[in-house]
């Protein structure tokens, strides 16, 4: 485990949207030991900050997380809400410190998971659908649900020249490329991508080829998985 300044980093969770690469969510440890979500720059962004480049984006993350504070009494049913917007480093730093996750995030199961065909294809759905508000965490009782952070939207205009458009989070084409990767990963099931187009018509079709694929109760399916084959019990326990 490591530390950032009196916080203990446990697991770092693909829980931002992936297009925001320059911050980081932890599953961590706060002082006392109570459980956090730690939301921070990248480190190496923290490095060029703290020795003075004025090309960080540590100003626009402050400026979402105040943001984020400011509008707390109405922070969504499923949304991480901020518990505090802490400075680090004499105040040159800013950090976000949120309430801890109730599982794990489908994007992170699906860096290790191998599986038979359905229920790869019952998690390709939801991490395909996670873009669009789906189901995108696995609590330990079997159940996917919605859970996010806020919208970083200073450090995402901040980006966004640095876009190419082909990117998932911006492109049907490109979101369905990455779906069919993850399918052939889990369960080594390759696809045919020769009908994918950058159109509604196209994304409908690959929900239609998965959906006749999947499992049909994926959650518990895959936290049996989880126990059975991984020893995961726990999102805040080490694995047996």
């Amino acid at each position: 485990m490591d530390r950032f300044y009196d916080i203990t980093l446990l697991h770092r969770m693909q829980l931002v949207p992936p297009i925001l690469g320059s911050i980081e969510a932890w599953r961590a440890l706060d002082v006392d030991g109570r459980r956090i979500t730690l939301v921070r720059p990248r480190p190496d962004i923290i490095a060029a900050h703290l020795a003075g480049s004025s090309s960080s984006n540590v100003a626009a993350f402050e400026a979402d997380l105040r943001t984020t504070r400011t509008k707390a009494t109405t922070t969504a049913e499923d949304e991480l809400a901020l518990v505090e917007l802490r400075h680090v480093e004499n105040g040159r730093l800013p950090v976000g410190i949120f309430e801890p996750l109730d599982g794990w995030p489908v994007r992170d199961l699906a860096r290790f998971v191998r599986c038979n065909v359905e229920l790869a294809a019952a998690i390709t759905l939801a991490m395909y659908r996670s873009y669009s508000g789906g189901a995108n965490v696995l609590t330990p009782d079997g159940n996917l649900v919605h859970r996010f952070l806020p919208n970083f939207a200073e450090v995402w205009n901040s980006e966004m020249p640095s876009f190419t458009g082909l990117e998932p989070d911006v492109s049907i084409r490109g979101r369905i490329g990455e779906a069919r990767a993850l399918l052939a990963r889990l369960a080594d099931h390759h696809t045919s991508d020769a009908q994918d187009a950058e159109s509604n018509a196209s994304a409908r079709a690959f929900v239609a080829e998965l959906e006749a694929l999947a499992h049909p109760d994926a959650g518990p399916a895959l936290a049996r998985l989880l126990r059975e084959s991984y020893r995961f019990v726990s999102p805040w326990e080490p694995t047996a």
